[in-house]
């Protein structure tokens, strides 16, 4: 099974959604504040690339030939 590389926004989503929760209840007006850090690390989350990076094929001799 292909799992996907591990990754720290899905916490910090959580983090950011619980923030705004918790800052409505506080102050109505510092709400922004938990939706910001929700957007830019959704924002991050989904820009974050899938798969590593692909490596160079080895044809088993020299670079340049083919």
């Amino acid at each position: 099974i292909h799992m996907p590389a591990p990754s720290y926004y899905p916490i910090v989503v959580a983090i950011g959604l619980a923030l705004a929760a918790g800052l409505l209840i506080i102050n109505h007006w510092l709400v922004p504040i938990g939706m910001v850090i929700t957007v830019f690390s959704l924002y991050g989350w989904a820009r974050e690339p899938v798969s590593p990076p692909a490596e160079a094929h080895d044809s088993g001799g020299e670079e340049g030939v083919h």
